[in-house]
């Protein structure tokens, strides 16, 4: 345990350092699935993908241009945030074959419980891609008193899901009488990319700005982030779930809070740091639930680590982890015990691996890698189990 982990987060987690009463305002969770950070308008205001997002942005929100989810898959990712914990120390079963279903088990308290524990009205609205959240990611719900889902499969005819997500959640936000926590998750831009990726993105967009319409700004928390990112033959890689390079976890994570200035923030940092995060601002019992967390798991890893956003890929037979530092990013394969080096500064895509070419740098991280390693296999609390398709 590190009893300077909130200190500690404080000063590594990236996220602003700013006070703000949690218990006066309500929380709007937005999720996109399948979202790159370069393809949006907030990493290039000359792309024309997300404009409304970016509105959002030039109104007064922090943009985190480094963020990164903490797994490259939606299930992985989601059970991450709501633990509050990197992947490997959430309690999540992972099914084999098929390692992108699976529970989450009822361990601990989840970041929706902890809210709705607190007195909020909490909902869940979105998409149900391939029965996703009904069948295949179990135990997500937890803490949510209502949840709507889209339905989408991939063989189905094209439409815009994401319009009826938007639908849904403004009708949710009518029937609300007290302070909330909601969660809004968009399909797009998930494959398949009916008429290409940008322009999934861009009815991403639309369906935004319906919601942001209907949503009081005055008294509402609103973040908006990318659940994993997305691959198109980057290092060989296609879709997401295959790799940890940065096109697979480098997610956009914009955060609405009324009153306060925003800007960009160029620190590295994850989304699973949300949720401690927001509860550090909330009652005595978010708080308590919120140190807990970085006390036992983030806080130790964070000073093992100096300080090192974590994003992991679990499988059976792939298992990857990405280290990253403002000055260097390590992709490693964690079963053949291979790292790669990068600086993001000056190679962005990852391109030049520096282990034959910055001997210093590497003998610098490899202690940290190793670290990592030993935590990960010491203390997870991942399982690989056998599980019957509902199917």
């Amino acid at each position: 345990p590190d009893d300077e982990a909130e200190t500690r987060f404080r000063e590594a987690s990236g996220l602003a350092d700013v006070d703000f009463p949690l218990e006066d305002l309500d929380v709007l969770l937005v999720m996109v699935d399948a979202t790159r950070f370069d393809r949006t308008s907030l990493a290039d205001p000359a792309r024309r993908t997300t404009p409304r997002l970016a509105a959002l942005a030039r109104r007064g929100a922090l943009v985190h241009t480094r963020a990164m989810s903490p797994s490259n898959g939606t299930f992985h990712s989601l059970s991450a945030i709501f633990s509050m914990r990197p992947l490997s120390f959430s309690d999540v079963d992972l099914r084999q074959p098929r390692f992108w279903h699976g529970a989450l088990r009822d361990e601990r308290r989840l970041a929706p419980e902890v809210m709705r524990d607190a007195g909020r009205e909490t909902f869940w609205v979105g998409h149900d891609h391939g029965h996703c959240f009904s069948e295949h990611a179990l135990g997500l719900d937890r803490g949510f008193q209502r949840r709507v889902l889209i339905e989408e499969m991939a063989d189905a005819p094209p439409r815009d899901v994401d319009a009826e997500i938007a639908t849904a959640a403004i009708e949710e936000l009518g029937r609300v009488r007290g302070r909330f926590f909601g969660m809004v998750f968009f399909a797009s831009p998930h494959d398949p990319y009916w008429g290409g990726y940008d322009a999934e993105l861009r009815r991403f967009d639309a369906a935004l700005g319906r919601l942001l319409r209907a949503v009081d700004l005055r008294h509402t928390v609103v973040v908006v982030a990318g659940d994993h990112g997305e691959a198109f033959g980057d290092h060989g890689f296609a879709h997401h779930l295959t790799s940890v390079y940065d096109e697979q976890i480098h997610v956009p994570l914009v955060i609405w809070i009324p009153g306060l200035d925003g800007g960009r923030r160029d620190a590295p940092t994850s989304t699973a740091y949300l949720f401690p995060w927001l509860l550090l601002r909330g009652g005595e019992a978010e708080q308590a639930a919120a140190r807990a967390v970085l006390r036992e798991d983030v806080g130790p890893l964070m000073r093992e680590l100096d300080g090192a956003v974590i994003s992991e890929m679990i499988g059976p037979s792939r298992q990857e982890a990405a280290l990253v530092w403002a000055d260097t990013t390590v992709v490693y394969d964690v079963l053949s015990e291979l790292p790669r080096v990068f600086d993001p500064r000056t190679d962005p895509t990852q391109r030049a691996d520096l282990r034959e070419e910055d001997e210093a740098r590497v003998e610098h991280v490899l202690p940290f890698v190793d670290r990592y390693r030993r935590a990960r296999f010491e203390g997870h609390r991942f399982r690989f189990v056998h599980m019957e398709d509902p199917r």
